[in-house]
Parts: C-alpha cells; sequence; structure tokens
C-alpha cells in the first residue's frame, strides 16, 4: 500500500512541476514577443526618420522599398508598422496590440508616444496632448510622433 500512496504523491508532485516550468516557458515566450515587436517598431521609426532627414520635402506614406535603405541589416517589416509625413512631421503608427508600458519606458514616457484619439494624440499616460493627427492614421492607433 504504501508504494502506491508514494508513487501517487511523486506523480503529483512531478505533474505541478511540469505545469510551472510550461507556464514559466510560455511566459518567456510572451514576452519575448513583447520585445521583439516594441524593438521592431523602434527599428521602422529610425529608418523613418533617416528617410525623412534624407528627403526632407517628402510628404505622404513612405512604403517598406523607400525605407529599406535604411533599415538596419536584415529587418523585414512584419507588416503592422505604418508611417505618413505631414508638414515635415513624422507619424509612425500602428494598430497593432503591443506591450504600451514597455513602449511607453523605452521611449522614456515621452509625450510624443500616444493614442489617436478624436483626431488629436493621448500620450500612453493618458495625457492630453493638441497635436493633431493625420486622418490617414486610424483611431485608437499607437502613435509615435516626431523624430
Amino acid at each position: 500500500m504504501w508504494p502506491v500512496v508514494f508513487l501517487s504523491m511523486v506523480a503529483t508532485v512531478t505533474t505541478i512541476y511540469v505545469l510551472e516550468v510550461e507556464a514559466d516557458r510560455q511566459q518567456l515566450i510572451n514576452l519575448s514577443t513583447t520585445q521583439t515587436d516594441v524593438l521592431s517598431l523602434m527599428a521602422y521609426r529610425e529608418a523613418a526618420i533617416k528617410y525623412l532627414n534624407a528627403n526632407p520635402s517628402a510628404t505622404g506614406s513612405v512604403s517598406d522599398a523607400g525605407l529599406a535603405p535604411y533599415f538596419p541589416h536584415g529587418y523585414v517589416n512584419p507588416g503592422h508598422w505604418n508611417n505618413t509625413i505631414s508638414a515635415g512631421r513624422l507619424y509612425v503608427y500602428t494598430s497593432k496590440k503591443i506591450d504600451t508600458n514597455l513602449l511607453r519606458e523605452k521611449f522614456y514616457r515621452s509625450l510624443m508616444v500616444g493614442r489617436k484619439q478624436s483626431g488629436l494624440l493621448v500620450s500612453l499616460s493618458g495625457q492630453a496632448t493638441s497635436i493633431t493627427i493625420p486622418a490617414v492614421v486610424p483611431s485608437n492607433a499607437i502613435v509615435i510622433v516626431g523624430s
């Protein structure tokens, strides 16, 4: 009888351990994806800034082909990031759900990073700004304004 009880206890402890390890692994995968998205968006923005610096009279959206010379080696836009240039100002935006807390930290809590709400930029900390966002940017999109 004791061997059965002992084996049952070992099986229970092993199952709990395996479930905890799997939960930790899944959390690391999610964290990695979150960080990758934010870093990818930052690299995309950097390429758009370099493009605008090289083409100061540019307006409208710049295609990935136009940004390609400014992307880091091997970078491929996952298709979530967009840009537009209006009145000499760059707007990089996405409707993809990303970790806004991490994005806010990477941009040092800048008021120039937020969401488009009612045509204006609202910072990720919720502070209203008077910055008008172009109509091409979808409502509630995450927006990074300027360079």
